[in-house]
C-alpha cells in the first residue's frame, strides 16, 4: 500500500472562462483537503466525510477528481480523464449533403460530389472528408460561400479534407 504522503495534488489549469479567484479558491480547498489527509484525526480538531466517491479506480474521471481504493482517497492523474466520444462516419459512393450529425464521410468509389450546408450559424463546426476510392471527389461550398477562398475544392485516391466553418465560410484546418 502506498504512504498517503506520496500522493501528490494534480490540480488542472482554470479554463479560460474562469477567474482567477476561482481557480485559486479551488487550489486552496484541494490544499487544504490534502493537509487533512496526510494528518487526519483528533489532534487536527477536523474530521473529514467524503460522500459517493468512486470506487476502485480513476477510469472516466475528470482531472483530480476524488475516489477511492480500501478507503484511501486518491485524486485522479492526467492521464484519466474520460475518453471523447466516436464521431460520426459515414461511407459514400454518390452525391451526399452534410448534415448537422454528420462529421466524417469516407468515400469509396467513384467520382462525386458532396456539399456543405451553409457555413452561417454554425461557427466551429467541423466535417472532414476522405477520398479512399479513387474518383475525384469535390467538396462544394454552399451557394458562394468558400473553402479557403475556392467555391470547390478537390480530393484526389488518399486524400483528406478538414474544414471548419468560420460563420460565414469554411477553412481548412
Amino acid at each position: 500500500m502506498a504512504d498517503r504522503r506520496s500522493i501528490q495534488p494534480f490540480l488542472p489549469s482554470a479554463p479560460s472562462e474562469y477567474r482567477k479567484e476561482h481557480q485559486n479558491e479551488v487550489q486552496r480547498s484541494l490544499d487544504t483537503l490534502y493537509g487533512m489527509l496526510l494528518n487526519p484525526g483528533e489532534l487536527r480538531g477536523t474530521d473529514l466525510t467524503l460522500t459517493n466517491l468512486q470506487s476502485g479506480n480513476d477510469t472516466d474521471l475528470a482531472i483530480g477528481a476524488l475516489f477511492q481504493i480500501d478507503s484511501i482517497v486518491h485524486i485522479a492523474p492526467w492521464n484519466s480523464a474520460p475518453t471523447p466520444p466516436n464521431k460520426p462516419y459515414l461511407a459514400k459512393t454518390a452525391n451526399y449533403t452534410f448534415v448537422a450529425a454528420d462529421y466524417l464521410v469516407e468515400c469509396t468509389a467513384n467520382t462525386f460530389t458532396i456539399t456543405l450546408p451553409t457555413a452561417v450559424g454554425i461557427t466551429g463546426k467541423e466535417y472532414v472528408i476522405k477520398n479512399s476510392g479513387t474518383g475525384i471527389i469535390t467538396a462544394d461550398a454552399d451557394g458562394t460561400e468558400t473553402i479557403d477562398d475556392s467555391l470547390t475544392w478537390d480530393l484526389s485516391q488518399y486524400d483528406a479534407l478538414k474544414i471548419m466553418s468560420n460563420g460565414a465560410n469554411w477553412i481548412i484546418v
